[in-house]
């Protein structure tokens, strides 16, 4: 029972702390002179951010990170309120705990099991441009790495300038589940 509540808890401090995240650079974009996306200006680009992972059976969400490069496709020339591009990038998941009891003779005790994940994955990413400053976006691509498989996700990105955009996105692997803060920019 405590586990449920300890992780209520830690999902529920998360969704805070990204929805206060969410406001303030919201805020900060509208109040901000005109933005344009990322992809017009530059067609190459690099980004960070921090991941938040949940795996199944597993009592704590790992925090961990991500870096990637992107390259833009034309699409935008040809449909103005779209943006597609390619994303490879390298996601290290943090350490997933959790406690479990092991039989040792007529003993048991309890240890602690940790994992994590890691690995190369590439994305086709496309984006629909609400106006200059907000876009809905989403990702389909596949995981090398030790969650391989296919990955997809969603969110919202929001631009500062033309060579600087945040992301907020829930990307879902095989086994990974991850809600990320992104930074990217254009080069």
């Amino acid at each position: 029972m405590n586990t449920i509540r300890t992780m209520r808890f830690d999902f529920q401090c998360q969704v805070k702390t990204l929805s206060k995240a969410t406001l303030l650079f919201a805020a900060t974009s509208i109040f901000s002179g005109s933005a344009a996306a990322h992809c017009i200006s530059e067609k190459l680009y690099a980004g960070a951010g921090l991941t938040f992972n949940s795996l199944d059976n597993y009592e704590n969400d790992a925090r961990g990170f991500q870096l990637f490069g992107g390259y833009c496709l034309d699409v935008h020339k040809q449909l103005p309120h779209n943006i597609s591009s390619i994303e490879l990038g390298y996601m290290d998941s943090g350490n997933f705990r959790r406690d479990v009891l092991v039989r040792q003779g007529r003993n048991t005790i309890q240890t602690t099991q940790s994992t994590s994940y890691e690995g190369l994955w590439v994305n086709l990413v496309g984006e629909y441009k609400l106006d200059p400053r907000v876009h809905l976006l989403g990702r389909i691509g596949v995981d090398g790495g030790d969650d391989d498989g296919v990955m997809a996700g969603f969110g919202i990105g929001l631009n500062f300038s033309k060579w600087a955009q945040f992301r907020i996105e829930y990307v879902a692997r095989d086994h990974v589940n991850s809600t990320q803060i992104n930074w990217l920019t254009g080069f």
